[in-house]
């Protein structure tokens, strides 16, 4: 991106709003999962992330010597992803969360009983914070690809909170009035966004989608018709849904059917592909991000063709304002 495309202070409001503001103002979280590293099984902890509806959960041992939680890490069910399409080419069948682990570990480049909740946890490290840490500290930290949520921890060591990406939008989207200004600007000119597309046909196998997302290293991907126009997404809240109702065969269904055979099989409210234009504002964009719980919104080149040319995620919006704070 050239220095003139990129125009300095654009997010200049929400940076000083946000300057003297601390992670203790962020609301807290009903209730934090923790597994038990020493004492679980990768099945029984996978199976209490995906029975509670959880994407992750941080995992701990116990320091012999001080009695305290060292956490490893967070064990998160996006690795599955890899292991799904695993299972799927060992036994051609759609796999169970059982059958998912058991292959899955086989794939690991590790003795197959070192493939423990501790060793999967330590890929994905903690990256605590405090509560009197700024919340552009939290917000930089959570831009970072990869990393979806931060622990906030209390003076003995343990998690207070866990800090989401989608909180932090949740708390923009709430003190939108402070910079209104900066809400009101287009997609366009803020230049938000990354290019290409990841995509597949609405006619291709689930598996092949799977396959796609391994590649990309993505929970979600766009699904497009055969005329290019976006007529739906995966997303890290279908993985779970596959996780908790996997059913026989259905990596077999098209996308389209698997994604409606889940939803329905869920009850879950399907919520329509989210899209924007270049010409929509950063208020517009994070009100339906915030309002849905999407964790991304496609761009179209115009609502006539309805041909995604961007994709906007969390992190796109959190790093594009962390890069003006003066601190960083």
């Amino acid at each position: 991106m050239s220095e003139e495309k990129k125009s300095k202070g654009q997010y200049s409001e929400v940076v000083e709003y946000l300057s003297d503001k601390l992670v203790s103002e962020l609301p807290e979280q009903a209730q934090v999962l923790e597994i038990d590293g020493d004492n679980c099984s990768l099945l029984e902890a996978f199976q209490q992330i995906v029975g509670k509806g959880y994407l992750s959960a941080p995992v701990y041992t116990i320091d012999h010597k001080t009695k305290k939680k060292h956490y490893c890490g967070f064990l998160d069910t996006r690795n599955l992803v890899a292991w799904v399409v695993f299972a799927y080419d060992e036994k051609n069948i759609t796999p169970s969360l059982q059958e998912i682990v058991h292959h899955g570990i086989k794939r690991v480049d590790v003795a197959i009983d070192g493939v423990t909740v501790n060793y999967l946890a330590r890929s994905h490290p903690l990256k605590p914070v405090a509560a009197d840490d700024k919340i552009l500290h939290a917000m930089s930290v959570l831009s970072a690809r990869g990393c979806h949520r931060v622990p906030v921890l209390d003076a003995d060591g343990n998690i207070k909170k866990l800090i989401t990406q989608y909180s932090m939008i949740e708390y923009l989207y709430k003190h939108r009035a402070s910079y209104s200004h900066v809400f009101a600007k287009t997609i366009g000119s803020l230049d938000l966004g990354k290019s290409p597309v990841i995509a597949v046909q609405n006619s291709v196998l689930t598996i092949e989608a799977f396959q796609q997302m391994e590649r990309n290293n993505l929970s979600g991907i766009a699904v497009l018709n055969d005329d290019g126009q976006i007529i739906g997404a995966t997303s890290g809240a279908d993985l779970k849904l596959f996780l908790q109702f996997s059913v026989r065969a259905s990596l077999d269904l098209t996308i389209m059917q698997f994604l409606n055979m889940i939803r329905q099989e869920s009850l879950r409210a399907t919520v329509p592909v989210l899209v924007c234009e270049e010409t929509s504002t950063l208020g517009a964009v994070i009100a339906k991000l915030a309002a849905t719980r999407e964790h991304r919104i496609f761009v179209i080149d115009t609502s006539k063709s309805f041909k995604p040319i961007k994709v906007i995620s969390l992190s796109d919006i959190l790093a594009a304002i962390v890069a003006e704070d003066p601190q960083k």
